[in-house]
C-alpha cells in the first residue's frame, strides 16, 4: 500500500447521513474583500467562474461564498497565491486595500463537518487537493440533501472555514447583515512569518475609513 496516492473518493454511494453536521449560525464568521467592495456577499458559481472557480463552488443557479472563523484566516485565504514563485507577504499597504466583514450568519445552521473523520471516502484532502473535481462533487452532494454549506479546514491559515451555499452572484436576500472593519485593525494578529515591516511611506499613509 502506497501513501503517495489520493485517499479522497467520490461521494457516490456514500451514506451522507453518516457525516456529522454542525450549527455555526451563532458564531462569528469573517470575510476579507477589496476595500472598494461595499458588502461581503458573492456566491461563486462554477460555470460563471471558469478557471477561477473555488474549491466548493456549485453549478446551475447556485454558488458558494467563502468565510472564515477568524479574521486572520480570512486575510490569509484572501492573500495567499499558491501559483506565486515566492509566497506573498502582507504589508500595511496590502491591508489598507482590504476590508474585513464579520458577524453571525443565520443560514450557516446545517454545515457538513468535513474536519472530522466520518467515512473512509472523505479524507482531510478535501480541503487541500488541488484538483477540485472531487470537492465539487461533495459540495453538490451536500447541497443536494439540503445542507447550508461545509465546515472545513483552511488550506493556508489552518483554522476552520465555511463554504456557504446560496443564490449565485450577489444574492437578492443577503444571508446576514455584517459589520465592516479595516483589515489594518487585525495587523497585530497576523503570524510574523506572513508579514513585512511597514516602510516609512506606508507608516505615514492614513488608514481607510470604515464602511
Amino acid at each position: 500500500m502506497s501513501r503517495q496516492h489520493l485517499g479522497l473518493r467520490t461521494p457516490r454511494g456514500v451514506d451522507l447521513a453518516q457525516i456529522p453536521t454542525v450549527d455555526h449560525s451563532n458564531q462569528p464568521l469573517f470575510r476579507a474583500v477589496h476595500i472598494g467592495y461595499g458588502h461581503p456577499w458573492w456566491f461563486s458559481n462554477r460555470a460563471a467562474a471558469g478557471p477561477s472557480a473555488g474549491r466548493f463552488d456549485l453549478d446551475g443557479d447556485r454558488g458558494t461564498c467563502y468565510l472564515a472563523s477568524t479574521a486572520v484566516a480570512a486575510i490569509l485565504e484572501h492573500v495567499a497565491d499558491p501559483e506565486s514563485a515566492d509566497p506573498p507577504l502582507i504589508s500595511t499597504a496590502t491591508l489598507q486595500r482590504m476590508h474585513i466583514w464579520h458577524g453571525s450568519v443565520p443560514q450557516a445552521d446545517a454545515l457538513a463537518d468535513v474536519t472530522v473523520a466520518s467515512v473512509p471516502q472523505l479524507t482531510g484532502e478535501i480541503a487541500t487537493v488541488c484538483d477540485y473535481a472531487l470537492p465539487w462533487e461533495w459540495a453538490e452532494a451536500f447541497a443536494g440533501i439540503g445542507l447550508s454549506g461545509i465546515l472545513y479546514r483552511s488550506r493556508f491559515a489552518q483554522d476552520d472555514c465555511v463554504a456557504l451555499f446560496g443564490e449565485a452572484g450577489v444574492p437578492r436576500d443577503p444571508p446576514a447583515s455584517m459589520s465592516g472593519t479595516p483589515a489594518t485593525d487585525f495587523e497585530q494578529d497576523l503570524p510574523v512569518g506572513w508579514t513585512v515591516s511597514p516602510t516609512p511611506t506606508e507608516a505615514q499613509t492614513p488608514l481607510p475609513p470604515s464602511l
